[in-house]
């Protein structure tokens, strides 16, 4: 392979992107902060150790890499900062573990809820001097692939050490297998549980080589955890519906939120994260007939989802294909720059490890070729 990926922390930084400007004022405190080999939970543990805090106190939009350079911003409220000992304090605390790049306030803080999008800039390491065509079609294939859109999977790193963290979790929800000390060690033991599952049902949609049926729920990739709709083939049109659910382990959507609009191309069919109180698709479209059987099959059922609802993890619906923005590529020296942004939830790993396999599959053939030609 004419490429290596991800050989050093700084081969891959991510920098994230807030919805927003903030606007130097009002009563929360924004960080914005650089962190290296190191995850966003162990940066907030230190400031729960160290001043006692709860995990809400602290507002964060997302989890970034470990084995990465990565920006992130972390909020607070004055009134927690007053009992800890004031503004300064906290951002010394930080200092002590990560590198500080900005303070400023907001009237706000973020949460995971904020749609955020991250931007990301990563160096494919040569693993030997390239020709000059060998360099062309590398970018021209980089750029080409990177703008389109590719499959919205959970990154491997979520499922833990050969899917540790998957079997653990799906041991969890059947009531076998020993429980943990820590209610979020168990929350995150079936999450990643659930993120497989979201994962095997991606794969069973990308067989049928159909990005779209009748009564998928629909969504605007930058809008995914706000905007959901139901889709109707035969009118190709979107009735926009309510994301609450009903206290139960799955529901239909009863209500519409506004007219009917045409589909458009923006709008992507989305999956079920399968946990309490799932929106799926209405039973007799040709979505809910498949997701029903589907989950059916993984034993997701009532019985089953109790644990879900006792550790109050709740469903959501995730985009089932995205498209990178701001694609950029070039080369330093013999190395390949990729710089593009991605909405929250969306895994860089997913399209880059895939660019590798092809141009490993590409070399391959091209040595064929030569071999041929020889």
């Amino acid at each position: 392979m004419p490429f290596l990926f991800k050989q050093k922390s700084f081969d891959f930084i991510v920098s994230e992107q807030l919805p927003f400007a903030p606007s130097g004022h009002g009563d929360a405190l924004y960080v914005y902060f650089e962190k290296q080999n190191m995850t966003t939970q162990q940066v907030i543990r230190h400031l729960r150790n160290q001043f006692g805090l709860t995990r809400l106190t602290l507002g964060i939009a997302g989890l970034k890499d470990k084995k990465a350079l990565t920006r992130q911003r972390i909020t607070i409220y004055d009134s927690a900062l007053e009992k800890l000992g004031g503004e300064r304090v906290f951002i010394n605390s930080l200092k002590e573990i990560v590198k500080v790049l900005e303070v400023t306030r907001h009237e706000f803080p973020i949460g995971m809820s904020t749609p955020i999008s991250n931007q990301f800039h990563i160096r494919l390491r040569s693993v030997g001097k390239l020709s000059k065509d060998e360099k062309v079609h590398a970018l021209d294939f980089a750029t080409k692939t990177l703008r389109e859109w590719f499959p919205n999977l959970f990154g491997e790193q979520r499922f833990g050490i050969e899917g540790r963290n998957t079997d653990q979790g799906h041991d969890l929800m059947l009531g076998r297998g020993k429980r943990f000390q820590s209610p979020k060690e168990e929350q995150f033991k079936l999450q990643a549980f659930a993120s497989s599952v979201f994962n095997e049902y991606l794969h069973q949609r990308m067989q049928s080589k159909q990005t779209l049926i009748d009564g998928d729920i629909v969504t605007r990739v930058e809008e995914w955890q706000t905007m959901l709709g139901l889709y109707a083939k035969d009118a190709n049109m979107v009735t926009p519906i309510f994301s609450k659910g009903k206290s139960q382990e799955f529901f239909v959507p009863a209500k519409v939120n506004g007219d009917p609009m045409p589909y458009r191309e923006e709008m992507v069919a989305t999956g079920p994260v399968p946990w309490w109180d799932t929106i799926v698709p209405l039973v007799g479209t040709e979505a809910g007939d498949t997701e029903k059987t589907f989950l059916t099959e993984q034993w997701l059922i009532q019985d089953k989802m109790k644990i879900f609802r006792e550790m109050k993890i709740y469903g959501l619906r995730r985009p089932l294909r995205v498209t990178p923005s701001d694609v950029w590529v070039r080369y330093q020296d013999d190395d390949l720059l990729i710089d593009f942004t991605l909405p929250s939830g969306s895994y860089a790993s997913v399209p880059i490890r895939a660019l590798m396999r092809e141009l490993k599959i590409r070399e391959a053939r091209s040595l064929v070729r030569s071999g041929k030609r020889r």
